[in-house]
């Protein structure tokens, strides 16, 4: 009797034993246990629910559109009597050129002349130039890489006639030397074609300041027209830096 009792005693220690076991396994199972599974979309739901701006925008008002910024309209033209001075043609020779101009004859062929070619050839009479290039009729030095000092002498003849113009201010003004006849060398003025005014030097190479006084004629179409129509001693012109002014 009593062994059985010892028996059912350690089969029930045994069965208690072995329960107390299954809750601790239980317990170190809940505890390695992976997060439950997030449904992305439940989560995206509550993002957007939480973090949704609405911009309300009243229906009546119109968005504006931006407006292309107009091109400035050109006040520069060179037909005759459109505008002055027109901007195609070299007032002041910097151009190395004749841009804006028509040649006549053969005197004008090596212009406009680079640099202070009298002083070169050591004629005693510096030319009083503006920048780099001038007109002289009895040089030949176009550029800087043709010989200093060269020149074409008196010999030949021809004329040099701007683009025509509109005028729009009281004075023009120019540096002008060379010879000193005025009936052969000169610097005209022309108002619709007809010489209404002309200059000539001093009969030396240095270019002085002159000018054509012309706010009578104001609204006007003209142009400037350089004459070398001479052959003899002195027979070239000089001109350079021409400018409106009021």
């Amino acid at each position: 009797m009593k062994t059985a009792m010892k028996i059912l005693c350690l089969a029930l220690f045994v069965c208690m034993m072995s329960w107390s076991m299954c809750l601790a396994d239980d317990e170190d199972s809940a505890d390695n246990a992976p997060p439950p599974a997030f449904n992305s979309d439940d989560e995206a739901t509550e993002l957007k629910s939480k973090t949704n701006i609405t911009i309300k925008i009243n229906s009546d008002e119109e968005l504006e559109t931006p407006k292309p910024t107009p091109k400035p309209k050109s006040t520069v033209k060179n037909k005759a009597g459109d505008s002055s001075p027109p901007s195609s043609v070299t007032w002041d020779f910097e151009t190395g050129n004749l841009t804006g101009w028509k040649a006549t004859g053969t005197a004008f062929k090596f212009q406009p002349t680079y640099g202070d070619n009298p002083t070169a050839r050591h004629r005693g009479q510096q030319s009083n130039h503006q920048g780099n290039f001038w007109i002289g009729t009895y040089e030949n030095r176009p550029t800087h890489r043709h010989l200093a000092g060269q020149t074409q002498g008196d010999g030949p003849k021809g004329t040099l006639t701007s683009a025509p113009f509109k005028i729009t201010c009281n004075t023009i003004s120019f540096l002008v030397g060379g010879g000193c006849d005025l009936e052969t060398v000169r610097i005209e003025l022309l108002i619709d074609g007809a010489v209404v005014d002309r200059v000539t030097g001093k009969c030396t190479e240095t270019m002085e300041a002159d000018n054509f006084p012309v706010s009578k004629y104001i609204g006007k179409s003209a142009q400037i027209r350089l004459v070398d129509d001479s052959s003899g001693g002195w027979g070239h012109i000089n001109v350079d830096d021409i400018k409106f002014e009021q």
